[in-house]
């Protein structure tokens, strides 16, 4: 019975078929519990937890790549904070 609210740059048509694919994808667990209660797209704007989460996904992402010199900095400021992370690609 999660909630799911996601930020929403994307244009229209894509958010649309995204909400419609994880509609389908979460809809029950094996035991056949719903998965999700709730499912939408935010405008960070106006939604401080979703900047939060921008921002820390945005540290993250700023280590992997180091792409800049204080990546290893931001980084720091999060780690004991972080349980585990999922490296794709």
């Amino acid at each position: 019975n999660a909630r799911l609210k996601m930020d929403g740059h994307e244009d229209r048509e894509f958010r649309r078929q995204l909400l419609s694919y994880l509609r389908k994808q979460l809809t029950k667990d094996a035991q056949g519990v719903p998965i999700l209660s709730d499912l939408k797209i935010v405008d960070s704007q106006n939604n401080v937890l979703i900047q939060l989460a921008d921002m820390v996904a945005g540290t993250v992402r700023r280590f992997a790549e180091q792409e800049k010199p204080d990546a290893s900095e931001y980084r720091a400021l999060i780690a004991h904070r972080i349980e585990n992370i999922w490296n794709f690609g």
